[in-house]
């Protein structure tokens, strides 16, 4: 029998009012240093997703692997391409949060 894993994304309340999204995982023994990174900006409501793209996925982006993350406003998709790619999931969160707070969106 093959399991399945599948996520589902809480909605946590911040310190600064704020919410930061999650996604939690159903499978605890699934490889998690590729799964995507979500979050909101408290100051627009825009939420962000972070993600790996593999060589297949990157190429149609027109680009290399890498970490990518793209924004929308709730209940849109993304407007265009992602954002990347970058070395690690954190620099390309800390270029989301750069690109956020000068409000480059």
């Amino acid at each position: 029998m093959k399991a399945t894993a599948a996520a589902r994304f809480v909605q946590h309340p911040t310190a600064k009012g704020g919410a930061v999204a999650r996604a939690v995982i159903s499978d605890p023994k699934r490889y998690t240093a590729c799964e995507p990174l979500y979050d909101i900006d408290p100051q627009t409501g825009a939420s962000v997703e972070i993600f790996y793209a593999d060589r297949a996925l990157a190429t149609s982006f027109g680009a290399r692997a890498g970490w990518f993350w793209w924004a929308c406003q709730p209940g849109f998709l993304p407007g265009g391409l992602p954002i990347g790619p970058f070395a690690t999931s954190y620099a390309a969160y800390r270029n989301f949060a750069t690109r956020s707070t000068t409000r480059q969106l």
